[in-house]
């Protein structure tokens, strides 16, 4: 007996937001047909609308798509738009309301002509809140701590589920836009082959290692799968080519367990590869390919040593947006001598 897929509920929105929709569909394609019926596109406008996601990640590939939860929110973006990600919306919003930071000024020069006395006792009525936020920091289930998980449209019971599974999703996103990318490039199909064989095994390889979950997870065991200290405590390790953060110690640190708000802003920052996944290691990867087709040495192609620049923290740096530099990493390259794996028997 066949089986049929339930559809999933989903919401689409236009680039600016300005209408929200939800859609239950089972295929992408489903998912543009009907989102593009909701937000009242026509045919031209539907013939050229991208899809992505919040964070700018555009969806082109329904394999992708299936890994996406229920009530993700997919924004399409006509031709000649510019879709807003969260990060802006959010730079936008604190732009908006940058009149509340002046009314804090006036009310802290109002409180220093108070005298010394009234000033104690509003930091004694306020130290209760700080030690509040601190402890909250520490909660990790769910009835714990409702307030952190109130926004969210998931079932997850603790934060370290919910981080680890946002690990999960970069991870994932990296080897979807990079199979596209290796898939649209090859023509031969003995070339695709070989293609094929090494995506598999970096399938499989990523279903043992927990698509790295770990790297968001406070409780991971060992220190070298995350990113953050047992507190969950993130900071940033700078640009690729200065090795450290400039703004460590004054601003690029940050922790997502403490508030929903603070998840929300890590949101914005991101994982970079060293040497370039899309200008550097699918060219190596593909000039490996042919050279391992030409040669007859598929089965000593080294899907490892790509895999490892990949998704592993080897080549990943976990950076604030504004140390994250997408010029291109002209002096960090892939090594020719790693293309192949070294044996006696050759």
């Amino acid at each position: 007996m066949s089986s049929v897929k339930k559809p999933k509920g989903f919401k689409v929105a236009d680039s600016q937001r300005s209408r929200i929709c939800g859609v239950a569909c089972t295929t992408l394609a489903d998912l543009r047909l009907k989102g593009c019926r909701k937000l009242n596109f026509d045919k031209a406008e539907a013939a050229n609308v991208k899809v992505l996601l919040q964070d700018g990640t555009f969806v082109e590939d329904d394999d992708y798509f299936q890994t996406l939860p229920p009530q993700t929110m997919f924004i399409f973006q006509k031709e000649g738009e510019t879709a807003l990600t969260g990060y802006q919306i959010l730079y936008n919003a604190l732009q908006a309301v940058h009149s509340d930071y002046l009314h804090c000024g006036q009310e802290a020069m109002k409180f220093f002509d108070h005298t010394t006395k009234e000033k104690l006792l509003q930091l004694l009525r306020n130290t209760p809140k700080i030690e509040k936020k601190k402890s909250l920091c520490s909660l990790s289930h769910r009835s714990e701590h409702p307030e952190w998980f109130e926004p969210l449209e998931t079932r997850v019971q603790t934060k370290e589920e919910y981080m680890s599974a946002r690990a999960r999703d970069r991870v994932r996103g990296y080897l979807y836009k990079t199979q596209d990318e290796l898939r649209k490039r090859t023509n031969c199909r003995k070339h695709q082959k070989i293609i094929e064989n090494v995506l598999a095994k970096w399938k499989s390889q990523l279903n043992k290692d927990g698509h790295f979950g770990s790297y968001f997870n406070r409780k991971a065991e060992s220190m070298s799968n995350r990113f953050c200290d047992p507190k969950g405590y993130f900071h940033c390790e700078g640009r690729w080519d200065v090795g450290s953060c400039l703004y460590r110690e004054n601003l690029h640190g940050i922790n997502p367990y403490e508030s929903h708000e603070m998840m929300v802003i890590f949101s914005t920052w991101n994982l970079d590869h060293g040497i370039e996944r899309s200008r550097t290691i699918i060219p190596s990867l593909l000039e490996a390919t042919k050279l391992a087709l030409d040669n007859d040495l598929e089965n000593v192609l080294n899907w490892a040593y790509f895999y490892s620049l990949l998704f592993t923290r080897s080549n990943l740096r976990l950076v604030h947006i504004v140390c994250h530099d997408k010029g291109s990493h002209g002096t960090m390259t892939c090594n020719p001598t790693d293309y192949f794996v070294k044996s006696d028997k050759r």
